[in-house]
C-alpha cells in the first residue's frame, strides 16, 4: 500500500542530521533529517525528519556515532531452528554456537 505523498527508498541510513536545541548550550540536540544512500543509484539524499526511531536491535551500536553517545548493547550470533509438530509444544529452539 502506498500513501499519497509517500515514497519507498531501498537503501542504507548513513547518518542523522542534528541541530542544537535552544538554550541547551550544545548539550542536547534534535533530529532534523536522516541521510540515506540509495541502493540502486548510490546517491545520498537527506530526508527531512523531526523524529528518528533506531530499531536495529543488537546492531544499534552502529548508530552511536550518529548521536555521539555510547549505546551499551552487545549482540550475540545465534541460529534459530523452527520445529512444529502437533504432538510437541516446543516450537522454537535457539542454538548459540
Amino acid at each position: 500500500m502506498k500513501l499519497e505523498g509517500s515514497r519507498t527508498i531501498i537503501g542504507e541510513v548513513a547518518g542523522v542530521r542534528l541541530a542544537a536545541r535552544d538554550g541547551s548550550n550544545g548539550r542536547s540536540a534534535s533530529v532534523t533529517g536522516v541521510e540515506v544512500v540509495d541502493a540502486e543509484t548510490g546517491e545520498m539524499s537527506v530526508l527531512d525528519a523531526d523524529v528518528c526511531v533506531v530499531a536495529m536491535g543488537p546492531w544499534s551500536t552502529r548508530a552511536s556515532e550518529w548521536f555521539e553517545i555510547d549505546v551499551p548493547m552487545t549482540g550475540i550470533k545465534a541460529r534459530t531452528i523452527s520445529h512444529w509438530s502437533p504432538y510437541d509444544r516446543v516450537r522454537v529452539v535457539n542454538f548459540i554456537p
